[in-house]
């Protein structure tokens, strides 16, 4: 049954976010004026806030608060900051190529640069997010109707069901536009190439373009997700699409995304995070879990290893080397063929990990980017 909203887990990293997200409120006005507002060049930028990081293959971009986007010409050692047409805190960033790269954040807002990260421009917010899911979820709901009707007198339980949902959803969203409330923040976005790719976050939200992101198409009524458990990641290997979120959720496509079936998970806490390599799928996430799928996600295997503390992020030093990141401070570098690890601590709170083109390690968190020689945590 359709549950929006109702769905009260959260995670350490929702309510750190959220208690920062407070206190910025507190002095940088109101949400719909930061949603709008460039965000202002600082100088601090590199040691604030900062919730993700990549490698494009010769420049290093991380993304975080204040709308903050800063890119690194020189595997980490110097930053330089990004002109960002807003200041909602940013919280994932994906290149399919060197030069188009997508961002995405809180209030439902999507980026996009065309510059190698330089200079970015908005797709889409949580506004016209909104008004897209109301028009969507109209039209699925006079499909159903007309199909019921042809049905008619016919019982059909299951229809019946789909169209009070439907409606409940409709009804949810009008009261959301009326209110002209915030988006739901997107955590996370993946491209299989410079036209067709996704966006996904809290509450069952997800959103795929098919032309680079000048039109976009919700997405949410392929994936079966009653209570609309939040989507923290989405990774592709051998043409197998990943979602990883909370409770254990676990989604796997093999059309593009057309159909989506949900998977066992090895564990019930949430992922976190998703990534591949070799067509072998890693997820990991609360407690310190990693597991991996050489299969497409039918079997999945837990890597032990000395990581206790919930790991948010992970990058591939090579095919045979996997880095992850916790938000206890801890890096965790494990051999992927023979599974023996070693486990450094080096800070606080990471939610994002990049390995540089020199293969050093570059982290994100909560105070910023940090530089840490390969061999220091080996």
């Amino acid at each position: 049954m359709y549950t929006r909203k109702q769905n009260i887990m959260f995670n350490f990293w929702t309510v750190a976010v959220a208690l920062f997200l407070l206190v910025s409120a507190s002095t940088s006005g109101a949400q719909t004026d930061l949603l709008s507002t460039h965000s202002e060049n600082d100088e601090t930028a590199s040691s604030s806030l900062l919730l993700d990081v990549v490698n494009t293959g010769q420049r290093l971009v991380s993304v975080g608060e204040r709308g903050y986007i800063i890119y690194s010409d020189d595997n980490g050692n110097h930053w330089n900051q990004a002109q960002v047409p807003t200041s909602v805190t940013l919280t994932s960033v994906y290149f399919p190529t060197f030069e188009r790269g997508w961002a995405v954040g809180h209030d439902g807002i999507v980026l996009h640069t065309e510059d190698a990260g330089k200079t970015w421009k908005k797709q889409l917010d949580g506004y016209t997010g909104h008004k897209l899911s109301l028009r969507h979820a109209e039209k699925l709901l006079s499909e159903k109707m007309t199909h019921r009707a042809a049905s008619h007198p016919e019982p059909d339980e299951n229809m019946d069901e789909m169209i009070e949902e439907l409606q409940l959803r409709i009804n949810d969203i009008k009261q959301i536009i009326e209110n002209d409330m915030w988006g739901d923040p997107l955590m996370d976005v993946w491209f299989k190439d410079e036209l067709k790719g996704f966006v996904l976050g809290s509450y069952g939200l997800v959103y795929h373009t098919s032309d680079g992101g000048l039109s976009w198409e919700p997405w949410w009524d392929k994936i079966e997700n009653p209570y609309g458990l939040h989507y923290y990641s989405i990774t592709e290997a051998n043409g197998v699409l990943l979602i990883a979120g909370e409770s254990g959720s676990l989604y796997r496509s093999t059309d593009g995304g057309q159909y989506w079936q949900q998977l066992v998970a090895p564990t019930s806490g949430s992922y976190f995070g998703a990534v591949s390599c070799d067509n072998v799928f890693f997820v990991f996430g609360l407690g310190g879990t990693i597991a991996y799928s050489n299969d497409s996600g039918n079997h999945w295997n837990l890597i032990e290893t000395e990581a206790a503390g919930t790991i948010s992020c992970a990058a591939f030093k090579d095919p045979h080397t996997l880095v992850v990141a916790s938000y206890s401070g801890e890096i965790t570098v494990i051999s992927l063929v023979n599974f023996v690890s070693q486990t450094s601590r080096v800070g606080l709170a990471w939610s994002g990990v990049a390995v540089t083109s020199d293969g050093n390690i570059i982290l994100a968190g909560l105070y910023g980017v940090k530089l840490v020689r390969f061999n220091e945590i080996k």
